[in-house]
């Protein structure tokens, strides 16, 4: 008999009677497990549905253990065995080792875990008119810890956060940032002093923590700081970072976790209404038209979101919130980017900082090909009951040259119009493509020296096609995103 580890459910179905208080019978039906039944695997986590006595069911995730032996044959009849082997009341065994959890509770768990990597994010931008009377403008947003390291940790937020196209600073970034974490007193106030060049000052609570500008891209609203560890640990030894998703699911719960309106770190949720669209706005700098790829949420979010994280109800990061639809007839379109997009950006720029040691924009692989999306359909997993899309990613067309005259890099490589890409190859790592906008995000994974590969399907064949010379990627291969 396999080990039998302690089970925490979440209660898919909810019974009547646990939310609608006034219709419930005083003497109530008792309800019992009936089955439970092993319906996916995926990896070392397993999926078992439970069925009761009144008709519902709910679903419950095991990981399994070496070599994914625990748990994976697990059905009620040899749950009963095991009771009976050791001589355990199987009434007894359900309640202390199946625990059922609503979703509100989960909410609180994940919100409990999230919030040890949000902070909110306080710059000061120097600014000055045509008669040179210096002012300091605050700005406020949010942010998650993203990695910590005994010397340092990365902080992502929105580039729009410490971007100001008015600051006189050289390049438009905050000339000062600090971070509150959950719990701090974010006391920040004018001091009625000014600094060397006579610009105001400001003060801040005993919480505040010093961040540097380690880099970020207007093109996908990404920025990046850097504090010391020790500051973060200082003011919480609970403070760690984020844990990322796997992937995320149309209708998922949302929770977003930032410092609306100045207010505070705060919480909301929601659903994920779309996984992926297309948004064009107006970038940082109030001119630049920019494209971006994001999933719709109806969380409820305000000024001071910005920046902060998206999280799922395991508490594991999906999305950091960048923008809204402002418009008084409509109610709850926000947006967030989404985690694939963003971990990307974020270990380009530190990649590049810690080359220099100085602040870096990013570097992407540039193809100088147009790629279209072709044959969408919808695929519906009855077991997960979840709905994916997936799509043909087909070059369009093929630029014999890139934007500086040299050849095109998708021609050196050898990729022709109607390809069919599969997967890209970045040294020992292989990326299989589902959606066309997850070829941009691998894109940005490539380094100077990397060995590059793309399978692609053409005239019905995988063909590899790449950089196969032991030089790798050039940096001047490599493209600049401001």
């Amino acid at each position: 008999m396999k080990q039998i580890k302690k089970i925490f459910l979440l209660l898919i179905t909810i019974l009547p009677c646990a939310i609608m208080l006034g219709g419930c019978s005083l003497i109530e039906e008792k309800v019992y497990v009936t089955g439970i039944q092993q319906t996916s695997v995926l990896g070392q986590e397993t999926t078992y549905t439970v069925y009761y006595s009144n008709g519902t069911t709910s679903l419950f995730t095991v990981t399994n253990g070496q070599n994914g032996e625990n748990g994976n044959d697990l059905t009620l009849e040899s749950i009963k065995e095991y009771c009976t082997q050791n001589n355990i009341d199987f009434e007894t065994f359900l309640k202390e080792y199946l625990t059922i959890v609503d979703e509100t509770e989960s909410v609180q768990q994940a919100t409990s875990s999230a919030i040890q990597s949000a902070v909110s994010v306080w710059c000061e931008f120097p600014t000055s008119n045509y008669y040179n009377v210096k002012k300091t403008s605050l700005a406020c947003g949010a942010g998650v810890i993203y990695q910590m390291n005994d010397t340092y940790s990365y902080i992502i937020t929105n580039y729009h956060v410490v971007y100001y196209t008015d600051c006189d600073t050289s390049n438009n970034i905050a000339k000062k940032i600090n971070i509150f974490q959950y719990g701090t007193s974010e006391y920040v106030y004018e001091n009625g002093e000014t600094d060397t060049e006579g610009y105001p000052t400001y003060e801040y609570g005993d919480g505040a923590v010093e961040a540097e500008y380690v880099g970020g891209a207007m093109n996908y609203d990404i920025a990046v700081l850097k504090v010391k560890t020790a500051d973060l640990l200082k003011y919480n030894e609970h403070a760690c970072a984020v844990t990322i998703a796997e992937d995320y699911a149309l209708a998922e719960t949302a929770i977003a976790i930032g410092n609306p309106e100045m207010e505070g770190i705060s919480v909301t949720s929601g659903i994920i209404s779309v996984e992926s669209e297309n948004i064009i706005m107006t970038g940082a700098d109030d001119v630049t038209q920019c494209k971006f790829r994001v999933m719709r949420i109806d969380v409820a979010v305000n000024g001071g979101n910005s920046g902060g994280g998206l999280f799922n109800l395991n508490g594991e990061l999906i999305g950091i919130v960048n923008a809204k639809v402002v418009d008084s007839s409509i109610e709850n379109i926000a947006y967030a980017l989404p985690y694939g997009n963003v971990t990307a950006v974020a270990n380009n720029i530190i990649y590049y900082h810690e080359q220099t040691n100085q602040p870096s924009q990013v570097q992407t692989m540039f193809l100088n090909v147009e790629f279209v999306a072709e044959n969408s359909r919808s695929i519906y997993n009855p077991t997960t009951k979840e709905t994916t899309l997936k799509e043909d990613i087909v070059v369009n067309s093929v630029s014999l040259k890139n934007n500086n005259n040299g050849i095109g890099m998708g021609y050196f490589i050898g990729l022709q119009t109607g390809d069919v890409v599969k997967s890209v190859q970045i040294n020992d790592t292989v990326y299989n493509l589902k959606r066309i906008f997850e070829l941009g995000d691998v894109l940005l994974n490539v380094r100077p020296g990397d060995k590059f590969m793309i399978t692609v399907e053409r005239n019905n064949l995988e063909t590899k096609v790449g950089i196969t010379t032991d030089q790798g990627v050039l940096p001047s291969q490599l493209s600049t995103i401001k």
